[in-house]
């Protein structure tokens, strides 16, 4: 008898032998999916590696900064510094009325606070 009369004449063991191609075809089609992964991701790391190389000349052709010393202030004295606003002068400007009331002046600033502040105007 050949091999095949004898798997037709005992269906359990053809059973076996096409859950197992089964499983090698899945086997097979879940390497060749990892190999491509990895074939990827092989390039993406040489591709970075060579991005990286690339980084390090252009930085180490930089001139160096030369970093300015801090100023000793001598001791008890601190060193301040302040921003002047000087956005409401109207130099040699002629202004009109109605621009100068949508402004926050003094007798308008406690329109804008809750009204527990109204009482304690200036």
């Amino acid at each position: 008898m050949s091999k095949i009369s004898k798997l037709i004449e005992n269906p359990k063991k053809l059973d076996e032998m096409v859950l197992r191609d089964k499983e090698r075809a899945k086997q097979q089609m879940l390497l060749r999916q990892i190999r491509k992964k990895y074939d990827r991701l092989l390039k993406d790391t040489i591709m970075q590696e060579e991005i990286l190389e690339l980084c390090r000349a252009e930085i180490s052709a930089l001139p160096k900064v030369i970093i300015p010393k801090k100023k000793k202030i001598r001791k008890g004295i601190t060193k301040e510094e302040c921003i002047l606003l000087l956005g409401d002068l109207h130099i040699g400007e002629v202004v009109s009325l109605e621009s100068l009331r949508l402004g926050l002046r003094g007798d308008t600033f406690f329109d804008f606070l809750p009204e527990s502040f109204h009482d304690k105007k200036l």
